[in-house]
C-alpha cells in the first residue's frame, strides 16, 4: 500500500470492517470513520476543514488498494464490502484441521 494512507485511518477502517457482521457499504464506513475523532485528528493534522468529516474519496481509494483482500457482495439489499476469505489464507492453510 502506498504512503498515501495513514496507519490510524487504515487500522480503524479495517477494525470496523472486521467487527461488522455482514460487511459495510462505502457510505456506512465513511459515516463510522467520520465519527471517530482519532481518525479525523490524524487525517486532518495539517488542515482544519470547515466540516469535520472524512473526505469521500478516501474509502474508494482504500477499497481499491485492498481489493485483493476484499469482496463486494449484497447484504440486506445493499452492496457492501467484506473480507475475501480466500485472500487471507495461504495454500498451506488448506491442511489446517479447523478448515475441514
Amino acid at each position: 500500500m502506498g504512503c498515501f494512507f495513514v496507519q490510524v485511518f487504515v487500522g480503524h477502517a479495517l477494525s470496523y470492517l472486521t467487527a461488522s457482521r455482514n460487511g459495510l457499504s462505502d457510505a456506512e464506513l465513511e459515516d463510522v470513520l467520520s465519527l471517530d475523532d482519532t481518525v479525523l485528528n490524524d487525517v486532518f493534522q495539517h488542515w482544519l476543514p470547515p466540516l469535520r468529516r472524512l473526505p469521500p474519496l478516501l474509502i474508494p481509494r482504500l477499497v481499491d488498494e485492498l481489493g485483493r483482500y476484499l469482496v463486494e457482495r449484497e447484504a440486506n439489499g445493499t452492496s457492501v464490502v467484506y473480507w475475501y476469505q480466500n485472500g487471507l489464507h495461504s495454500d498451506n492453510d488448506n491442511d489446517n484441521k479447523w478448515s475441514k
